[in-house]
């Protein structure tokens, strides 16, 4: 949440942000609500309806980007939807899921009590973003759990967004029933990157660490599909306790049955949520998961695989890797051990995730 709006009254609402008199003319023209800064009031369009508020919530509003696009719930609570001046937002369907990973970094209780998308804010929404957006991630939870909604989501991504990159984050179990995987051929958007994880080689490994037996052959097939319709895939391979020992294994699989798989993202744990309540079982350094994936790295690679780490700092990978890493942890959950500030390569290094400092701190040895 980015602020709380006191004596709010005009329920849910999409708006976008106009800090200046052309964001504000242009939205018009473009007949999407807006918010202006007028004085100590914030104005809402096009009603024209003011509200007054403190300083500090003006300077936070302030702090954002002409076009920035909010929702308001009808509590007053203003979260920022999407960011103009990023590569790179999220939409985020519903946080239930069909699994349980024993590793996820989102608590089992948030999966359980998550709310029903609202499909009228998320279309709503779209309606406010650019259409020549850089890049969106359409994530969970499991997007799917939306239902028939999803493929709105979709279409209206598809019409408005033709030059738009996409992620797809699923666990692809949706994808095996060929109905809804008929629907979704003919919404998906174009330039769509569908990425699937794969926890184990076969389905006692995977629907282990997933607790949901018969996901590993759901995702399997899920996979098969789109490789069918020629869809691009990305396969995700989260290194943990769980797993380690058959890393080796999983790529032999993707390797075997998988080949024309586009990229494969190895990657570091985030410890918050499941992982953090299991953290005995799950917890392995980014050292050690590294090592353990470095055969599978070379498998892969040597069968002209794209390969990239995520997750891992720098000095948890030898220096001939580092060329596929990627900073792909989010801006606001970055952090920096202590020694890191004698690194040579901090400005290059993604860092490691907030939740994780503490387990990951007393292994980093900064290069020099």
């Amino acid at each position: 949440m980015l602020l709380k709006l006191d004596n709010y009254n005009l329920g849910i609402k999409v708006v976008s942000l106009a800090l200046d008199e052309t964001a504000l003319r242009q939205l018009t023209f473009d007949n999407l609500p807006s918010i202006h800064i007028e004085n100590d009031y914030l104005v809402f369009y096009p009603e024209k309806v003011k509200l007054k508020i403190s300083k500090e919530n003006i300077e936070k509003i302030k702090n954002c980007d002409n076009y920035d696009v909010f929702t308001i719930s009808d509590a007053g609570q203003v979260y920022l939807y999407y960011n103009n001046e990023s590569s790179d937002n999220v939409i985020l369907v519903t946080n239930k899921c069909n699994s349980n990973c024993i590793m996820c970094p989102t608590p089992e209780s948030v999966r359980k009590r998550a709310n029903e998308t609202n499909i009228d804010v998320i279309l709503q929404a779209i309606k406010h973003m650019p259409d020549d957006a850089e890049h969106i991630t359409i994530t969970g939870g499991e997007p799917f759990l939306a239902g028939e909604d999803i493929f709105k989501i979709f279409s209206a991504l598809k019409y408005k967004m033709y030059r738009t990159r996409f992620l797809l984050l699923t666990n692809g179990r949706a994808l095996s029933y060929k109905p809804f995987f008929e629907k979704f051929k003919e919404t998906v958007p174009n330039n769509t990157l569908v990425g699937i994880p794969l926890h184990g080689y076969d389905a006692e490994t995977h629907d282990y660490i997933t607790q949901s037996k018969g996901g590993f052959w759901q995702t399997f097939y899920g996979i098969k599909n789109l490789f069918s319709y020629n869809q691009s895939v990305e396969i995700r391979m989260v290194v943990s306790k769980l797993n380690y020992k058959y890393i080796d294994k999983i790529s032999d699989l993707i390797i075997e049955e998988f080949p024309s798989v586009e990229t494969v993202k190895i990657m570091g744990l985030e410890m918050t949520g499941n992982a953090y309540k299991n953290r005995e079982n799950v917890w392995l350094s980014y050292p050690e998961a590294f090592q353990y994936s470095k055969n599978a790295i070379n498998k892969l690679i040597n069968r002209g695989i794209d390969v990239q780490l995520y997750n891992f700092p720098l000095c948890a990978v030898d220096k001939e890797y580092h060329k596929i890493c990627a900073r792909s942890i989010t801006d606001y959950k970055v952090r920096y051990g202590s020694v890191c500030n004698e690194c040579v390569l901090k400005d290059a290094c993604g860092g490691v995730f907030a939740g994780t400092l503490k387990l990951s701190e007393t292994d980093m040895k900064p290069w020099r």
